[in-house]
């Protein structure tokens, strides 16, 4: 009898350690309510699964009760959202509800574009998209240089500028900052190891080995770098490797930086998340959250024995990665705006497979849950959004058929082609200094900073920045809100343009006279239309614009006989 005790003894916690939990319960159509066969559940720390009966059901046993991941998918995803759940207690009787996909405008047009019988890499069946050449949608943008250690191109990696805001009279930009490659474009020898398993502790990419930093100007040409925004986490954590690309958003007196993370160690099939800092003032500290806010959509299966981008199966179109993140509010929510890389990316003609999506919440901090209707573009390398009327409009830059256009949404989502872009930097940081309203798109994106690659002698060893502007290349009228509007036809009669009249000297340092004009009511706008100086002329025809930032303004004035209008450079 003493031996049995003791037997049981023994043996008892190592039934207990063993003990079989159980994960069951029924998925169902978050939309009709209707039982799901056929959806794949998976216990993604075990690698356990079950698929769903006729009647939605799935049983999974695992070894231990500790929280695991839940994931769930149909037919890979096709008609239906994919769904991923963290820290979930093993349970019985729990509800998986998937929702189905919508197809966005762009998506549709996307079906268009590579036909009935044709796939991205088959530009045979490839029809082109229809881009309308509208003069009040078509943005045409010009650079210059910065001051300040971030225009040098020579001393450190500078790159993925964020928005620039402006606290009180001081304008704030963050971006990624580290040092300069020491030999080439990558130090990977990627085809001499198998992808995704050999790690590298050299610098793989101008953005690797980087923290976020933060600087500081008054008038947006002379930048002073303050230091650091977000460091990159202690070992061990999900952004000891590199935290970058960088957008700021401010909200009810908080600053919300959203920005990409890697965890060491990097392999060729790293995948990144996005991270979240939070601080009460634009110069910090930054406290971070404890984990990501976005990551990449969990299907798809990698290829072994390929050394390239090749899957097995491939995931969704930001299976492999969530980039470039833009945060802004929208219709009483938070809309976050990404650019996604699929485990097995195709290519489109000979570009990359490259395409955005948008994840939503009720507040800043999440849950970001993401849009049935991604992806919602169908081009577009960065991500440069910003508020449009009563809507959003975006810049889709590089990669893909519908590059180098401007999009508008009502809804935030379903973007159509309204105009053309050209010479647009790299990575637009726009200045986020207006709001949504007048009645020319680039009010929203009059100027900001953009990043350069300084190639040298070395491809690739470090980035910079530059400042870009919307270049007006038509004479402008105002509308009654004072924003200009794109009327061509300055020169003509019934505008009542003095042809004798002229700004002296143009560009202009300190004073500018208007000649022609003594008297009248002188009226002074910025390049995004909002009126900066009015006074009434007597007996006066010089303007003092010592002050003023350098860039382009715009002169009306008036009297009872004439009137007048044009547009002056401030050097």
């Amino acid at each position: 009898m003493k031996l049995k005790l003791l037997y049981i003894g023994l043996f008892f916690p190592s039934f207990c350690l063993f003990a079989q939990i159980t994960y069951s319960g029924n998925v169902y159509d978050a939309k009709t309510n209707t039982p799901l066969s056929g959806v794949v559940v998976r216990v993604l720390e075990n690698n356990l699964l079950d698929t769903t009966d006729g009647s939605g059901h799935f049983s999974i046993t695992v070894q231990n009760s500790h929280s695991k991941t839940i994931t769930a998918e149909l037919n890979n995803s096709i008609n239906h959202m994919f769904f991923e759940a963290h820290e979930v207690k093993p349970q019985s009787g729990m509800t998986i509800s998937l929702r189905p996909k919508v197809k966005s405008t762009a998506t549709l047009r996307w079906e268009n574009y590579i036909g009935n019988n044709g796939t991205a890499e088959d530009c045979n069946h490839y029809n082109s998209p229809k881009i309308p050449n509208d003069e009040h949608w078509n943005l045409n943008f010009k650079e210059s240089t910065i001051l300040g250690p971030l225009g040098n191109p020579n001393n450190a990696i500078r790159r993925d500028p964020s928005k620039v805001i402006k606290v009180e009279n001081t304008y704030y930009v963050y971006y990624t900052k580290g040092a300069i490659a020491p030999s080439h474009w990558f130090n990977m020898d990627w085809g001499k190891y198998q992808p995704g398993i050999t790690p590298t502790s050299a610098k793989a990419f101008t953005w690797d080995y980087c923290d976020v930093y933060y600087a500081t100007s008054t008038d947006g040409y002379n930048w002073t770098e303050q230091g650091y925004a977000v460091k990159r986490g202690a070992s061990g954590t999900y952004d000891d490797r590199s935290v970058f690309t960088p957008e700021v958003f401010e909200w009810n007196n908080k600053f919300y930086l959203v920005y990409q993370v890697v965890q060491d160690p990097y392999v060729f099939r790293v995948k990144n998340n996005v991270g979240m800092a939070i601080a009460d003032s634009p110069s910090g500290p930054f406290i971070k959250l404890d984990s990501p806010i976005l990551s990449p959509t969990n299907n798809g299966v990698w290829d072994p024995n390929k050394t390239d981008n090749t899957a097995l199966v491939k995931g969704d179109f930001d299976s492999h990665k969530v980039h470039d993140p833009c945060l802004i509010p929208f219709k009483g929510k938070f809309y976050l705006y990404y650019k996604g890389e699929r485990m097995g990316e195709e290519k489109f003609c000979g570009q990359r497979e490259i395409k955005w999506g948008v994840a939503i919440a009720d507040n800043p901090e999440g849950p970001y849950i993401k849009s049935e209707y991604n992806p919602i573009t169908n081009t577009g390398h960065e991500v440069s959004v910003w508020p449009y009327k009563n809507g959003i409009a975006i810049i889709q830059h590089l990669d893909g058929p519908e590059k180098n256009t401007i999009q508008f949404a009502e809804d935030g989502v379903n973007f159509e082609i309204k105009g053309k872009t050209s010479n647009v930097g790299e990575a637009l940081g726009i200045a986020a200094i207006h709001g949504p309203n007048g009645n020319h798109p680039g009010t929203g994106i009059n100027w900001g900073l953009a990043h350069k690659y300084n190639w040298g002698t070395v491809k690739g060893a470090s980035n910079f920045l530059h400042r870009f502007d919307l270049n007006i290349n038509y004479d402008l009228q105002f509308d009654t809100n004072g924003y200009p509007t794109g009327s061509k036809d300055l020169n003509n009669k019934k505008n009542n343009f003095n042809q004798t009249t002229r700004l002296i000297p143009n560009p202009v340092n300190d004073t500018i006279t208007i000649n022609g004009f003594d008297s009248g009511l002188l009226k002074i706008y910025n390049s995004t239309g909002q009126l900066i100086n009015e006074k009434t002329l007597k007996n006066d025809n010089k303007i003092n614009v010592v002050d003023y930032a350098p860039g382009t303004y715009f002169i009306k004035v008036s009297n009872k006989q004439e009137k007048y209008t044009a547009k002056f450079i401030k050097e």
